[in-house]
């Protein structure tokens, strides 16, 4: 956690160099996590191959332990990497598992932001109406969850522009920026 934490906080050198540290001396389920973990910092930093090794080699390690939740982690970035190679299909095939996987624990967090990757999925294919119903359903279990993602209404702005739908988009910026506005949110 430390690592991703360096990573974040602008020291991804630093942060990398303790994945890599632990993940050498960990086996079995711990190399698995810390494999995620790494994944994490690795597609913050765009190495989307470099993610789709460590998600790989962690869904092998955990595919028939208990370890569903870090299980779903590793699907969900390895989703992320093959989304961002062009891989949509294979993408789909993984964000699949992983909403199975996070339904079935309970993450509703996990499972409402995976439900927007596979908006982002199905915007990547060219097929809006099924990105913005992804989106809509995100959008739901968050409200539900009484939890505000500035970034879902951009993406479903991108999608509502794309669309030739420019005053829906208008109308969901300005409906994010009063709720960033009336929660004193991040100017960003």
């Amino acid at each position: 956690s430390l690592g991703i934490a360096l990573a974040m906080a602008g020291q991804p050198r630093r942060g990398l160099a303790m994945l890599d540290s632990v993940v050498e001396q960990s086996h079995g389920i711990p190399v698995a996590r810390h494999l995620v973990r790494r994944a994490q910092v690795l597609w913050l930093l765009g190495r989307n191959s470099d993610v789709l090794r460590d998600a790989h080699r962690a869904v092998l390690l955990l595919r028939d332990s208990t370890e569903l939740v870090w299980l779903a982690r590793a699907y969900n970035h390895r989703a992320m990497a093959h989304l961002g190679m062009g891989s949509i299909d294979l993408a789909d095939a993984d964000y699949t598992r992983c909403e199975a996987l996070y339904a079935h624990t309970g993450q509703l967090m996990e499972l409402a932001i995976v439900r927007q990757e596979r908006g982002a999925a199905a915007f990547a294919r060219g097929d809006l109406p099924t990105a913005l119903a992804c989106y809509a359903d995100a959008m739901r279990r968050m409200d539900a969850l009484d939890v505000f993602d500035p970034e879902l209404h951009a993406n479903r702005c991108e999608v509502l522009v794309a669309a030739g739908l420019v005053r829906e988009a208008l109308a969901e910026a300005d409906m994010a920026v009063r709720r960033i506005e009336a929660m004193r949110g991040s100017a960003t």
